[in-house]
């Protein structure tokens, strides 16, 4: 996995972290669980993977914001509550 997923962001530049843009990794893992997610609530994490299905903690998580081709509908997945 990315060092900065896995390191919480320690170095000096990371302050200046905002956003992280996943492009066609992550979709299969949990961010939620990473460090830098735990970390830093500032972050927001962009997703765009063409692996299917994605982790359901990615689509329900509202600072992870999910890029889809429109192949699939969000609205029909499972809430947290299913």
């Amino acid at each position: 996995m990315c060092g900065i997923l896995s390191s919480g962001a320690s170095s000096a530049d990371a302050k200046y972290l905002k956003s992280l843009l996943f492009i066609n990794c992550g979709g299969k893992i949990d961010l939620k669980e990473s460090n830098l997610f735990k970390k830093r609530p500032d972050v927001l994490f962009y997703l765009i993977d063409n692996y299917r299905p994605y982790h359901h903690s990615n689509i329900i998580e509202k600072r992870i914001c999910v890029i889809d081709d429109g192949c699939v509908s969000f609205d029909e997945c499972p809430t947290i509550q299913d």
